[in-house]
């Protein structure tokens, strides 16, 4: 008895193999991120309610958009996180208050960052130039 010789199977895209390894490091990031504001709002929230969520989300979304486009639009992800960290540890050093903001920012972290990824990665494929950068 023999065994039928099928067809071997065809090359896979390099571009969906960068693509899956940016969406599946991204995503686990983004779920790590939420899954971290979740702990954290057992602690403490803000009396000022969930209204932070969706401006962070947006405004994190379409820097990590930008990222993706271009090496200025990078640099622009990066000043705004070194922004945002500097405006944490001053408002935590300077008021006891600001701590529950604390899982509102990265709930709205996780959200942008997921949405973008889900957008252009899974719906859209990936920019070029994101997939210029994980080649390299």
């Amino acid at each position: 008895m023999t065994v039928p010789v099928s067809d071997p199977p065809a090359a896979s895209d390099p571009d969906d193999d960068i693509d899956g390894r940016i969406v599946r490091t991204e995503l686990g990031i983004a779920c790590a991120t939420f899954v971290t504001a979740s702990m954290l709002t057992t602690v403490a929230l803000p009396p000022t309610g969930w209204w932070p969520v969706p401006p962070v989300a947006l405004g994190w979304g379409l820097l990590t958009a930008a990222s993706d486009r271009s090496r200025a639009g990078l640099y622009l992800l990066y000043g705004a996180g070194v922004l945002a960290m500097a405006g944490v540890v001053w408002a935590v050093v300077t008021t006891e208050s600001f701590v529950g903001a604390v899982p509102l920012v990265l709930y709205g972290l996780g959200v942008g960052s997921a949405a973008n990824r889900l957008l252009f990665g899974v719906v859209r494929p990936v920019p070029t130039a994101r997939r210029k950068r994980e080649r390299s």
